[in-house]
């Protein structure tokens, strides 16, 4: 029987999606995924007349023993608010159905901040410094969920939602290799400090001696 190593994350309502990666990959690394769903377990039974005898077959018994191994595995890194409802599973599948079952308002929740994130735009009445902020803190919440976002996609994010006139700087942001966020934010506050002073009546025109 293999006995995969020890997850080391606790399943407590916010970390769902990184909980659910490391528990997929230390099975996954095991060649044990198959134990996640009902539909791989090994017929008990050869035939009747075995069923009757109660005669289990050979692979159902190998896929009891790992499945019963693995149930005390994964229950330690469930918390105790969450645990309750998978108290009375007995098979690892049905722990893993269970905790997507619980988990699925929280599921609702990511999908809706994430529709957040592709959509915020610039408010009229905001600087580059409030809006960028905002943007940060829908990708603060996604990580409070363990739904990470990377650099790009916050920076993507972040272009999509400004007006007109900020199109030409953003293009040269998206042209640049590996832009980071501290250079994209740079460069937008460079963009709207140049923006304002032409405003400024006299600014950014020939004056008449």
């Amino acid at each position: 029987m293999i006995y995969p190593r020890k997850i080391l994350i606790k399943l407590d309502g916010k970390n769902y999606f990184s909980w659910r990666e490391q528990v997929d990959a230390n099975l996954t690394s095991h060649n044990l995924k198959q134990f996640l769903v009902n539909h791989a377990i090994p017929n008990r039974y050869a035939n009747e007349s075995d069923r009757a005898g109660g005669i289990v077959t050979k692979e159902y018994k190998q896929w009891f023993l790992q499945d019963q191994m693995l149930v005390p595995w994964l229950m330690p890194s469930i918390s105790i608010g969450i645990f309750p409802s998978v108290l009375h599973c007995s098979h690892l599948w049905e722990v893993w159905e269970r905790v997507h079952q619980h988990m699925g308002s929280d599921l609702t929740l990511v999908r809706h901040i994430r529709s957040k994130l592709k959509n915020t735009k610039k408010k009229e009445t905001q600087s580059i410094s409030e809006y960028v902020d905002s943007i940060r803190y829908v990708v603060d919440c996604l990580a409070e969920m363990g739904e990470s976002v990377c650099e790009q996609e916050h920076i993507e994010a972040i272009l999509e939602g400004l007006p007109e006139e900020y199109d030409a700087m953003a293009k040269v942001i998206r042209t640049r290799e590996n832009p980071s966020i501290i250079l994209a934010e740079s460069l937008l506050l460079l963009n709207e400090a140049q923006t304002q002073k032409q405003k400024i009546p006299g600014r950014g025109s020939s004056r008449s001696l």
